[in-house]
């Protein structure tokens, strides 16, 4: 699977020797959470992932002549509310199908889904225990995430996905060190050598995805800030991708982002913890609104549309109608009555949170 174990293991080191230079206190949450990661969850995604791989390639090699056709990426900024039209759209479930975290994070691979459908065979069998369990442990840990609040269960963004090869921004949650994942992450497109390690994974993934779930013509639909860096790669690995970038005003972007990386940084370095890396997350939003909208305006028209986060908040009835036409999708009468409600919802909707630039 083309593991970074260079990055990994830099990681792993900087942590032992060069954290406190750094501005990155051990503290009790954040030695928990290395000590969980590296001695469960890094040998699970190394161990399962790559068991799971190679059984896939003899068992199910069928996959590999699934045909990724027209996949929709939600892409843009964080915080631009390319959550909230993507949890919209996995609605339509006549056009649509999508990652969910469960799978994302255990289940890259056919293999392991079928060996989980087998325990929760025998767990519904016995009066679901375990199911039980994990839904407790989902409402009050996943779900009870202030800023960004998800589930098991829930449409998730794929980058999460990416830490089997070591190329997500959920690296950072572990190893918070921006300086050495971005340049990782951040000009992507302009990295040939990242690029062939990485996309042919994505693909593989997508191709399980669709082998495992799809019922008649759905098509993936993908949400993803990080892939605003990957635009070139996406179009080069999928040639008949579509594109929906969100696009909100800077000045709510960087507090509002600047806000949930603090949130996520006091969690494992203490209320009193200064937050260092404003400027890393300026970086990040520069690239994703000046890289991004460059390179998409040299796509063909008919592969991408900008939607502005203010029409999506106050119509999103509308702005859904609008992706549809400009990519000729249509809505059945089900997904027509979803939108309907939705935009109910929105005129009564009003934000809990605030923010200073």
């Amino acid at each position: 699977m083309n593991f970074n174990f260079k990055l990994f293991f830099r990681l792993v080191y900087i942590t032992l020797f060069d954290a406190k230079r750094r501005g990155v206190r051990t503290t009790p949450q954040l030695f928990v959470i290395h000590l969980v990661f590296l001695l469960f969850v890094a040998p699970w995604f190394l161990l399962a992932a790559e068991v799971g791989w190679f059984l896939d390639n003899i068992l199910f090699g069928r996959y590999r002549s699934e045909k990724v056709e027209q996949p929709v990426f939600i892409i843009g900024n964080p915080r631009s509310g390319t959550t909230f039209l993507h949890r919209l759209m996995v609605k339509d479930r006549r056009n649509f199908l999508h990652f969910r975290t469960w799978e994302l994070g255990f289940a890259p691979t056919i293999t392991q889904r079928r060996i989980y459908q087998l325990i929760g065979a025998v767990d519904s069998w016995i009066g679901s225990p375990l199911r039980s369990g994990l839904e407790v442990l989902n409402r009050r840990v996943l779900g009870a995430l202030e800023q960004h609040p998800t589930g098991l269960w829930q449409a998730e963004e794929d980058d999460l996905i990416l830490l089997y090869v070591w190329s997500s921004t959920f690296i950072l949650g572990v190893f918070p060190f921006p300086d050495e994942v971005l340049p990782h992450i951040l000009p992507f497109d302009q990295l040939p050598d990242e690029r062939a390690r990485v996309m042919p994974f994505y693909e593989g993934c997508v191709k399980r995805h669709l082998y495992v779930r799809r019922e008649g013509e759905q098509r993936l639909l993908s949400k993803n800030p990080v892939f605003s860096s990957r635009v070139d790669a996406l179009y080069e690995t999928f040639p008949d991708a579509k594109f929906v970038y969100l696009i909100r005003s800077p000045l709510e972007v960087l507090p509002s982002l600047g806000s949930y990386a603090r949130v996520i940084w006091k969690d494992v370095q203490g209320a009193e913890a200064e937050f260092p890396f404003d400027q890393y997350v300026q970086e990040t939003v520069r690239t994703w609104y000046r890289y991004t909208l460059a390179r998409l305006e040299q796509a063909p028209p008919e592969s991408y549309t900008i939607v502005r986060f203010n029409d999506l908040t106050s119509d999103p009835e509308g702005t859904v109608r609008g992706i549809y036409e400009h990519f000729g999708f249509e809505i059945d009468d089900t997904f027509a009555e979803v939108l309907r409600q939705e935009a109910e919802k929105a005129r009564r909707y009003e934000s809990s949170h605030e923010y200073t630039l």
